[in-house]
């Protein structure tokens, strides 16, 4: 016959072990130990990006912790580990492992990330971030697409190359396309190596448009559609009774669009401004103007 408090004690014990529960003191763990690493797709840390962890019960998926990770240079970022005691050893689903977590990444410029995990990850978790396009850049979006794919990973820089110069080949008879805007949206998403061969091909596509430009001032119709026929008679009709064109005022308007380097094609076609001075003038001016363009945003952006 068992004792009363040893008949008290195992009567506990067998109650606990009905109910899944036994004594048995262990650690658990109540935060994970992770490295984190926030980049674009270029692998470059991004300026601003803000990263949060959440602790949350894996019972309803309370939020029992909100946790900022600041960021280095580099774009990493570490979580210290935790773990708790419990008493008790609990064998029902999910009541010893009671925490997940989840992070989120924001930052301007760039699409908001997140995800979860349930465990302590084995490596570090990457985070690549997206940029979102401003309403003139999403214009280009079709020719960016040419050489990114819809999550901004690269495909061939190739063809990066080749969709800037058919872009820019297009902008220069078209105005409605802005290549200064796409230049800008491109090189944020190039890496940095393309930056260079951006700025050649947008020049090249640029002064092949603008030949042709020169060519519809001579009265030849290179350019199909009505609408830009109409255009050309106009810019022709406004410079007609000028008798020459400056070299000076070819540079300054390829190069500042002061003015128009659309009108200015035109004008000398009309004045019979030599053709090979227009060209190297014009790419002079275009070279300039797309180096701007394509690392003006990354002096700024430090």
């Amino acid at each position: 016959m068992i004792a009363g408090p040893a008949r008290a004690a195992a009567l506990l014990l067998l109650g606990q072990a009905l109910g899944a529960c036994l004594p048995i003191p262990h650690r658990h763990l109540k935060r994970p130990a992770v490295v984190f690493r926030v980049h674009d797709f270029s692998g470059h840390a991004i300026p601003r990006a803000r990263l949060t962890v959440y602790t949350a019960n894996i019972v309803g998926k309370s939020v029992q912790e909100r946790a900022p990770i600041p960021l280095d240079s580099l774009g990493r970022g570490y979580l210290e580990g935790q773990s708790e005691w419990h008493l008790f050893m609990i064998f029902i689903p999910d009541a010893e492992a009671p925490w997940v977590w989840a992070w989120c990444v924001d930052a301007p410029g760039y699409r908001r990330a997140a995800d979860e995990f349930v465990e302590e990850p084995g490596d570090t978790v990457r985070i690549r971030l997206t940029r979102t396009l401003e309403p003139a850049e999403r214009l280009a979006r079709p020719f960016l697409l040419v050489g990114f794919s819809a999550l901004g990973t690269p495909v061939d820089p190739l063809l990066v190359v080749l969709g800037t110069f058919a872009f820019c080949a297009c902008s220069a008879m078209i105005p409605l396309l802005h290549a200064e805007a796409y230049l800008v949206a491109t090189s944020l998403l190039a890496p940095p190596e393309l930056r260079w061969p951006l700025v050649i091909a947008a020049t090249s596509g640029q002064m092949l448009g603008k030949v042709g430009m020169y060519y519809a001032g001579r009265g030849v119709r290179l350019i199909p559609g009505e609408r830009m026929q109409r255009r050309i008679q106009l810019a022709t009709e406004r410079y007609r009774d000028k008798r020459q064109l400056g070299s000076g005022l070819v540079f300054l308007s390829a190069s500042s669009g002061f003015p128009p380097f659309y009108i200015v094609s035109i004008a000398a076609g009309t004045l019979t401004f030599p053709l090979m001075p227009f060209i190297i003038l014009g790419f002079a001016g275009r070279f300039l103007r797309f180096t701007v363009a394509v690392f003006l945003p990354h002096v700024l952006s430090g």
